[in-house]
């Protein structure tokens, strides 16, 4: 490897992404010819298999909520400022700055209040989930799952149908 001038960082790089793209078919071949794809329906497979691909990404780019490089340019950027500037300006960029951060949490404040749902917008998810529910019900069907009984004896036959 070393002829090749390529370092240990890069060779370890390129395991680990060939682990993961073998770890993907993996995944997906036995999604596709394993037991349980008997058993589960395809499309309740297919949403299970979309956020493992969802989670994979998210955790494969961090959470995007800091960028630890740009951070550090920042602070070295503020460090810069600071040797450069007289007290006066110093004061003055660090106030401006304890503002902003302030704005900032109020920000936050409002987008939590507005995060909160209204009964139109659950009825309309309740209505998504049950939608949902009816298609996966009816694809159950046509793979021969019947179940009857209360609700009880229901969850329960899903259950033991899931352990298969």
């Amino acid at each position: 490897m070393r002829e090749h001038a390529v370092s240990e960082e890069e060779e370890a790089c390129s395991e680990l992404k060939k682990q993961v793209e073998n770890a993907w078919k993996d995944i997906n071949q036995k999604l596709i010819f394993s037991e349980i794809s008997k058993v589960i329906p395809r499309p309740v497979l297919t949403r299970i298999l979309n956020l493992t691909r969802v989670t994979g990404f998210f955790y494969k780019n961090g959470d995007g909520q800091k960028k630890k490089g740009l951070n550090k340019k920042i602070q070295s950027m503020y460090e810069i400022q600071s040797s450069i500037l007289t007290s006066k300006e110093r004061k003055k960029r660090d106030r401006a700055l304890h503002k902003e951060k302030g704005r900032e949490s109020r920000k936050e404040d409002e987008r939590i209040v507005n995060l909160s749902l209204s009964d139109s917008d659950i009825s309309n998810r309740m209505r998504v989930i049950l939608r949902e529910a009816n298609n996966t019900w009816a694809i159950g069907k046509k793979l021969g799952f019947s179940v009857h009984g209360d609700e009880e004896d229901v969850i329960e036959e899903i259950m033991r149908a899931e352990m298969q």
